[in-house]
Protein backbone atom coordinates (compact mmCIF):
# COMPACT_ATOMS: atom_id res chain seq x y z
CA UNK A 1 0.00 0.00 0.00
CA UNK A 2 1.28 3.49 -0.69
CA UNK A 3 2.52 5.76 1.71
CA UNK A 4 0.62 8.07 3.22
CA UNK A 5 0.35 11.78 5.50
CA UNK A 6 -2.06 13.22 6.71
CA UNK A 7 -2.63 17.58 6.02
CA UNK A 8 -4.71 20.18 7.98
CA UNK A 9 -7.39 21.95 6.33
CA UNK A 10 -9.42 23.76 8.40
CA UNK A 11 -12.96 22.71 8.17
CA UNK A 12 -12.63 19.97 6.35
CA UNK A 13 -10.20 18.66 8.90
CA UNK A 14 -7.45 16.00 8.29
CA UNK A 15 -7.20 14.91 4.54
CA UNK A 16 -4.25 11.95 3.01
CA UNK A 17 -1.79 13.02 0.45
CA UNK A 18 -0.08 9.46 -1.40
CA UNK A 19 3.51 9.43 -2.26
CA UNK A 20 2.70 9.63 -5.67
CA UNK A 21 1.10 13.20 -5.03
CA UNK A 22 4.32 14.69 -3.99
CA UNK A 23 7.50 15.58 -5.66
CA UNK A 24 10.43 13.66 -5.71
CA UNK A 25 13.73 14.22 -3.14
CA UNK A 26 17.14 14.09 -5.28
CA UNK A 27 18.89 15.26 -1.31
CA UNK A 28 20.18 18.09 -2.89
CA UNK A 29 17.70 20.28 -3.55
CA UNK A 30 13.78 21.54 -2.48
CA UNK A 31 11.02 21.20 -4.81
CA UNK A 32 7.43 22.48 -4.92
CA UNK A 33 4.24 20.79 -6.62
CA UNK A 34 1.45 23.46 -7.35
CA UNK A 35 -1.78 21.75 -8.51
CA UNK A 36 -4.04 23.96 -9.84
CA UNK A 37 -8.28 23.37 -10.72
CA UNK A 38 -10.13 22.36 -13.59
CA UNK A 39 -13.44 22.24 -15.39
CA UNK A 40 -14.22 18.86 -15.28
CA UNK A 41 -13.85 16.29 -18.08
CA UNK A 42 -12.29 19.73 -20.11
CA UNK A 43 -9.97 21.70 -17.32
CA UNK A 44 -10.78 24.46 -15.59
CA UNK A 45 -10.27 26.64 -18.30
CA UNK A 46 -8.75 30.57 -17.12
CA UNK A 47 -7.39 28.46 -13.46
CA UNK A 48 -4.17 27.06 -15.19
CA UNK A 49 -1.75 29.68 -16.14
CA UNK A 50 1.80 30.84 -15.47
CA UNK A 51 3.37 28.90 -12.69
CA UNK A 52 4.34 31.56 -9.43
CA UNK A 53 8.01 32.42 -8.49
CA UNK A 54 8.58 30.79 -6.03
CA UNK A 55 11.22 31.96 -2.62
CA UNK A 56 12.01 29.96 0.20
CA UNK A 57 13.02 30.69 3.90
CA UNK A 58 14.59 29.23 6.44
CA UNK A 59 12.71 29.18 10.37
CA UNK A 60 14.94 32.35 10.87
CA UNK A 61 13.19 33.11 8.61
CA UNK A 62 16.32 34.15 6.28
CA UNK A 63 16.19 33.37 2.24
CA UNK A 64 17.68 30.18 1.30
CA UNK A 65 16.61 30.21 -2.66
CA UNK A 66 14.21 31.01 -5.63
CA UNK A 67 13.27 30.14 -9.10
CA UNK A 68 11.72 32.72 -10.83
CA UNK A 69 9.33 32.13 -13.73
CA UNK A 70 9.31 28.43 -13.83
CA UNK A 71 7.19 28.18 -16.69
CA UNK A 72 2.99 27.29 -17.38
CA UNK A 73 0.92 25.26 -15.72
CA UNK A 74 -1.94 23.69 -17.58
CA UNK A 75 -5.59 23.82 -16.34
CA UNK A 76 -6.36 20.18 -14.01
CA UNK A 77 -2.39 19.55 -14.02
CA UNK A 78 0.33 20.04 -11.86
CA UNK A 79 4.30 21.13 -11.81
CA UNK A 80 6.97 20.66 -10.11
CA UNK A 81 9.08 23.35 -9.11
CA UNK A 82 12.60 23.17 -8.12
CA UNK A 83 14.57 25.02 -5.62
CA UNK A 84 18.32 25.09 -5.63
CA UNK A 85 19.91 26.31 -2.59
CA UNK A 86 22.18 24.79 0.61
CA UNK A 87 20.13 21.94 1.67
CA UNK A 88 18.45 23.58 4.49
CA UNK A 89 14.76 23.08 5.72
CA UNK A 90 12.67 25.32 3.98
CA UNK A 91 10.20 26.23 6.43
CA UNK A 92 8.63 29.14 4.74
CA UNK A 93 7.79 28.96 1.05
CA UNK A 94 6.41 32.02 -0.60
CA UNK A 95 4.60 32.06 -3.96
CA UNK A 96 4.61 35.10 -6.45
CA UNK A 97 1.47 35.54 -8.87
CA UNK A 98 3.32 36.16 -12.41
CA UNK A 99 1.00 38.20 -14.91
CA UNK A 100 -1.55 35.05 -15.79
CA UNK A 101 -4.07 33.77 -12.78
CA UNK A 102 -4.08 30.46 -11.47
CA UNK A 103 -6.32 28.62 -9.40
CA UNK A 104 -4.64 26.76 -7.11
CA UNK A 105 -6.39 23.53 -5.75
CA UNK A 106 -3.17 22.26 -3.37
CA UNK A 107 0.88 22.42 -3.38
CA UNK A 108 3.04 19.43 -1.43
CA UNK A 109 6.72 20.05 -1.06
CA UNK A 110 9.73 17.47 -0.32
CA UNK A 111 12.46 19.30 1.32
CA UNK A 112 16.09 17.91 0.66
CA UNK A 113 16.13 16.21 4.11
CA UNK A 114 13.44 14.27 2.67
CA UNK A 115 10.62 15.74 4.93
CA UNK A 116 7.53 16.02 3.32
CA UNK A 117 3.98 18.81 4.18
CA UNK A 118 0.89 19.74 1.98
CA UNK A 119 -1.53 22.39 1.98
CA UNK A 120 -4.82 22.52 0.60
CA UNK A 121 -6.35 25.13 -1.78
CA UNK A 122 -9.63 25.65 0.73
CA UNK A 123 -7.58 28.02 2.90
CA UNK A 124 -8.08 30.67 0.11
CA UNK A 125 -12.07 30.12 0.83
CA UNK A 126 -11.51 30.02 5.01
CA UNK A 127 -9.40 32.90 5.16
CA UNK A 128 -11.43 35.53 3.08
CA UNK A 129 -9.68 35.50 -0.30
CA UNK A 130 -10.42 34.76 -3.68
CA UNK A 131 -11.28 31.50 -4.61
CA UNK A 132 -14.08 29.23 -5.97
CA UNK A 133 -14.82 25.03 -6.91
CA UNK A 134 -11.50 23.63 -7.81
CA UNK A 135 -13.40 20.35 -9.39
CA UNK A 136 -10.33 18.51 -7.41
CA UNK A 137 -10.58 15.79 -5.00
CA UNK A 138 -7.85 14.51 -2.70
CA UNK A 139 -8.93 11.50 -0.45
CA UNK A 140 -12.27 11.91 -1.32
CA UNK A 141 -12.72 15.28 -0.72
CA UNK A 142 -13.47 17.96 -2.70
CA UNK A 143 -11.02 20.65 -2.53
CA UNK A 144 -11.67 24.43 -3.28
CA UNK A 145 -8.72 26.58 -5.19
CA UNK A 146 -7.61 30.06 -4.19
CA UNK A 147 -7.00 32.61 -6.80
CA UNK A 148 -3.55 34.57 -7.17
CA UNK A 149 -2.62 36.57 -10.35
CA UNK A 150 0.14 39.53 -10.91
CA UNK A 151 -1.65 41.52 -13.51
CA UNK A 152 -4.43 43.41 -10.94
CA UNK A 153 -7.37 41.07 -12.42
CA UNK A 154 -8.02 39.59 -8.56
CA UNK A 155 -6.50 40.62 -5.42
CA UNK A 156 -4.19 38.33 -4.09
CA UNK A 157 -0.56 38.60 -5.96
CA UNK A 158 1.45 36.54 -3.32
CA UNK A 159 1.05 34.23 0.00
CA UNK A 160 3.23 32.33 1.99
CA UNK A 161 2.99 29.03 3.67
CA UNK A 162 4.42 27.90 7.08
CA UNK A 163 4.59 24.26 5.62
CA UNK A 164 4.84 22.51 9.74
CA UNK A 165 2.49 24.42 11.01
CA UNK A 166 -0.33 22.64 8.28
CA UNK A 167 0.65 18.95 9.33
CA UNK A 168 -1.80 16.71 10.88
CA UNK A 169 -0.61 17.53 13.95
CA UNK A 170 0.28 21.29 13.91
CA UNK A 171 -3.42 22.43 15.13
CA UNK A 172 -6.03 19.87 15.27
CA UNK A 173 -9.16 22.00 15.42
CA UNK A 174 -12.53 22.13 13.06
CA UNK A 175 -13.46 25.14 15.63
CA UNK A 176 -14.08 28.22 13.34
CA UNK A 177 -12.88 30.92 15.87
CA UNK A 178 -9.61 29.05 16.57
CA UNK A 179 -8.53 28.35 12.95
CA UNK A 180 -9.39 32.45 12.13
CA UNK A 181 -7.10 33.17 14.72
CA UNK A 182 -4.48 30.61 14.44
CA UNK A 183 -4.17 30.67 10.40
CA UNK A 184 -5.65 33.84 8.79
CA UNK A 185 -5.02 36.88 11.29
CA UNK A 186 -1.73 35.84 12.11
CA UNK A 187 0.82 36.17 9.23
CA UNK A 188 3.22 33.46 10.94
CA UNK A 189 1.44 30.08 9.51
CA UNK A 190 -0.47 31.93 6.28
CA UNK A 191 0.05 35.51 4.75
CA UNK A 192 -1.84 36.50 1.91
CA UNK A 193 -0.37 39.85 0.03
CA UNK A 194 -1.52 42.55 -2.65
CA UNK A 195 1.05 44.40 -3.70
CA UNK A 196 3.16 44.58 -7.01
CA UNK A 197 5.63 41.58 -7.40
CA UNK A 198 6.18 40.76 -3.64
CA UNK A 199 9.26 38.92 -2.81
CA UNK A 200 9.25 39.44 0.92
CA UNK A 201 7.49 37.25 3.67
CA UNK A 202 6.19 38.83 6.41
CA UNK A 203 5.73 37.10 9.84
CA UNK A 204 5.41 38.21 13.67
CA UNK A 205 8.60 38.31 15.42
CA UNK A 206 9.23 38.16 19.21
CA UNK A 207 10.79 41.15 20.59
CA UNK A 208 13.92 39.15 22.03
CA UNK A 209 14.92 37.96 18.75
CA UNK A 210 17.06 40.62 16.56
CA UNK A 211 17.49 38.18 13.57
CA UNK A 212 16.65 39.53 9.94
CA UNK A 213 16.44 37.90 6.86
CA UNK A 214 18.55 39.43 4.08
CA UNK A 215 18.61 39.08 1.06
CA UNK A 216 16.03 39.74 0.37
CA UNK A 217 14.65 41.50 3.36
CA UNK A 218 11.70 40.10 5.40
CA UNK A 219 8.98 42.49 6.57
CA UNK A 220 7.33 42.32 9.97
CA UNK A 221 3.67 43.58 10.52
CA UNK A 222 0.22 42.07 8.23
CA UNK A 223 -0.78 43.22 5.12
CA UNK A 224 -4.27 44.43 5.04
CA UNK A 225 -6.26 43.31 2.28
CA UNK A 226 -7.86 45.96 -0.55
CA UNK A 227 -11.27 47.24 1.06
CA UNK A 228 -12.74 46.52 -2.86
CA UNK A 229 -12.92 44.36 -5.53
CA UNK A 230 -11.87 44.64 -8.85
CA UNK A 231 -15.35 42.75 -10.62
CA UNK A 232 -14.20 40.34 -13.20
CA UNK A 233 -16.07 39.26 -16.23
CA UNK A 234 -16.32 35.42 -16.49
CA UNK A 235 -18.94 34.69 -19.01
CA UNK A 236 -19.41 31.00 -18.54
CA UNK A 237 -21.33 28.52 -16.98
CA UNK A 238 -20.65 25.84 -14.82
CA UNK A 239 -23.21 22.95 -14.18
CA UNK A 240 -23.30 20.34 -11.66
CA UNK A 241 -25.34 18.06 -9.14
CA UNK A 242 -22.69 17.97 -6.77
CA UNK A 243 -24.23 18.43 -2.84
CA UNK A 244 -20.88 19.63 -1.83
CA UNK A 245 -20.66 22.24 -4.85
CA UNK A 246 -23.22 24.68 -3.46
CA UNK A 247 -24.33 27.74 -5.16
CA UNK A 248 -25.70 29.12 -2.46
CA UNK A 249 -22.36 28.69 -0.97
CA UNK A 250 -20.96 30.30 -3.55
CA UNK A 251 -23.24 33.06 -4.09
CA UNK A 252 -23.70 34.52 -0.79
CA UNK A 253 -19.69 34.32 -0.15
CA UNK A 254 -18.20 37.90 -0.29
CA UNK A 255 -14.99 36.60 -1.90
CA UNK A 256 -16.02 33.39 -4.68
CA UNK A 257 -14.60 34.42 -8.12
CA UNK A 258 -15.24 32.42 -11.70
CA UNK A 259 -17.90 31.45 -13.64
CA UNK A 260 -21.20 31.91 -13.43
CA UNK A 261 -22.88 28.62 -11.50
CA UNK A 262 -25.90 26.11 -11.66
CA UNK A 263 -26.61 23.63 -9.38
CA UNK A 264 -29.18 21.39 -10.96
CA UNK A 265 -29.65 19.07 -7.52
CA UNK A 266 -30.15 22.53 -5.42
CA UNK A 267 -32.41 24.31 -7.35
CA UNK A 268 -30.24 27.67 -7.59
CA UNK A 269 -28.47 29.52 -10.29
CA UNK A 270 -25.80 31.96 -9.55
CA UNK A 271 -25.11 34.99 -11.66
CA UNK A 272 -21.31 35.21 -10.11
CA UNK A 273 -21.06 38.68 -11.53
CA UNK A 274 -23.72 40.25 -9.79
CA UNK A 275 -23.71 37.82 -7.13
CA UNK A 276 -27.30 37.65 -7.83
CA UNK A 277 -28.79 33.89 -6.58
CA UNK A 278 -32.12 32.46 -8.60
CA UNK A 279 -34.10 28.99 -8.40
CA UNK A 280 -34.06 27.00 -11.57
CA UNK A 281 -37.13 26.80 -13.25
CA UNK A 282 -39.99 24.06 -12.24
CA UNK A 283 -42.74 24.52 -14.69
CA UNK A 284 -44.82 26.95 -12.47
CA UNK A 285 -46.85 29.64 -14.32
CA UNK A 286 -45.60 33.05 -13.57
CA UNK A 287 -42.31 32.18 -12.18
CA UNK A 288 -38.89 33.98 -11.88
CA UNK A 289 -36.25 31.66 -12.26
CA UNK A 290 -33.09 30.47 -14.47
CA UNK A 291 -34.34 28.47 -17.50
CA UNK A 292 -31.36 25.79 -17.39
CA UNK A 293 -32.99 24.94 -21.14
CA UNK A 294 -33.35 28.29 -22.55
CA UNK A 295 -30.51 29.42 -20.51
CA UNK A 296 -32.19 32.76 -20.13
CA UNK A 297 -34.11 33.70 -17.02
CA UNK A 298 -37.44 34.38 -16.74
CA UNK A 299 -39.67 37.09 -14.93
CA UNK A 300 -42.82 36.56 -13.62
CA UNK A 301 -42.62 33.57 -16.62
CA UNK A 302 -41.93 35.46 -19.39
CA UNK A 303 -37.97 34.62 -21.33
CA UNK A 304 -36.01 37.10 -21.07
CA UNK A 305 -32.56 37.74 -23.08
CA UNK A 306 -30.66 35.01 -23.42
CA UNK A 307 -27.26 35.17 -21.47
CA UNK A 308 -25.11 33.57 -24.40
CA UNK A 309 -22.46 31.96 -22.26
CA UNK A 310 -19.22 31.84 -24.43
CA UNK A 311 -18.85 28.16 -22.65
CA UNK A 312 -20.86 25.47 -21.01
CA UNK A 313 -18.77 23.12 -18.37
CA UNK A 314 -20.36 20.52 -17.00
CA UNK A 315 -19.38 18.58 -14.21
CA UNK A 316 -22.17 16.37 -13.77
CA UNK A 317 -22.88 14.42 -10.56
CA UNK A 318 -19.11 14.78 -9.68
CA UNK A 319 -17.89 11.33 -10.85
CA UNK A 320 -16.35 13.05 -13.98
CA UNK A 321 -13.92 14.89 -10.91
CA UNK A 322 -10.55 14.24 -10.63
CA UNK A 323 -9.50 12.26 -7.45
CA UNK A 324 -5.93 12.61 -7.29
CA UNK A 325 -4.85 9.72 -5.44
CA UNK A 326 -6.92 7.46 -7.90
CA UNK A 327 -5.72 9.25 -10.93
CA UNK A 328 -2.02 9.24 -9.71
CA UNK A 329 -0.43 7.72 -12.70
CA UNK A 330 -2.17 9.42 -15.50
CA UNK A 331 -1.12 13.11 -13.70
CA UNK A 332 2.64 12.07 -14.01
CA UNK A 333 1.19 12.21 -17.64
CA UNK A 334 -0.62 15.30 -17.10
CA UNK A 335 2.51 17.31 -15.37
CA UNK A 336 2.76 20.61 -16.97
CA UNK A 337 6.14 21.47 -19.03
Amino acid sequence: MATTFGVFTGILGTISFLQSNIPSNDGTSSKVRVFVGLDGTQGLTNAGGDAPDIRQFNNNPEFLGANYDPGHIGSGTYKDIKIGQSRQQPVYTLLTANNDAICIAYMTTTWPDGSQYAFAGNWGHTCGQDWYYSGVYQDNKELECVWIDGNGDRPVTAFHVKWPEFNENGFATTDSNNIQSKYCDSPNALNFQYGNDPGTIYYKRDAADSTRSYPPPVKQLHQKAPTSRRSIVDNRLVKTSRPSQSARTLCESETSSGPNFVNLAEGLYCDMQKKELMPTCTGILGETCFDVVRLARKVDGIIGDLLNFVDIIDWGNGTDLFDTADKAVDLDLLQGQ
